[in-house]
């Protein structure tokens, strides 16, 4: 179903973000993407020096901003 739904989404020429908490997950999903639709995804994980980066500054402009939002960085 998901192949279906990406294969939708190529054709129309859309962009689409998946996301998952697992990184094992992750690892799955660009494999088929690969195989199915022969695209190499981009990848982020929050393990990743400059996603922890971005993450942080996000949460510190919105804090300026008082925006109520919260982000769990490990």
């Amino acid at each position: 179903m998901l192949m279906t739904i990406l294969e939708t989404i190529i054709e129309a020429k859309e962009k689409v973000l998946i996301f998952t908490q697992y990184t094992s997950m992750a690892e799955i999903l660009i494999q088929l993407i690969r195989k199915n639709l022969f695209i190499d995804p981009a990848y982020l994980c929050g393990s990743m020096p400059i996603v922890n980066f971005l993450f942080k500054l996000f949460f510190k402009k919105n804090q300026k901003n008082n925006l109520n939002s919260t982000i769990n960085i490990q």
